[in-house]
């Protein structure tokens, strides 16, 4: 309830338990990968405009993630764990087949 004469400010998201900005290749590949799964990150660009963040939950967590330029994103099978991608932006894949394996 409002009385009349206060204000009540606006509901703030809860923060993500972890997050960083970097121009770095590496340090953003890092944090992903020790977030999720390890992973190879590639690119032409000097520098990114990257953020990760991650929020976690009982049984799981999200990590959101943009690299902030032209990137290609290499990563193994994950076995057991479900790693799911959702875009924001245009994207390119490529599908490598192996003997036993569908990647």
């Amino acid at each position: 309830m409002v009385l009349s004469g206060s204000t009540k400010s606006p509901a703030q998201p809860t923060p993500p338990n972890f997050y960083l900005t970097s121009t770095s290749t590496q340090v953003l590949c890092d944090e992903v990968a020790e977030r999720t799964t390890p992973h190879v990150v590639l690119t032409k660009e000097a520098s990114l405009r990257g953020k990760v963040a991650m929020i976690k939950m009982p049984s799981s967590r999200f990590v959101f993630v943009r690299y902030g330029g032209d990137v290609i994103v290499e990563a193994p099978p994950t076995g057991d764990r479900v790693i799911a991608t959702i875009p924001l932006g245009p994207v390119g894949s490529a599908t490598t087949i192996t003997p036993n394996r569908h990647t």
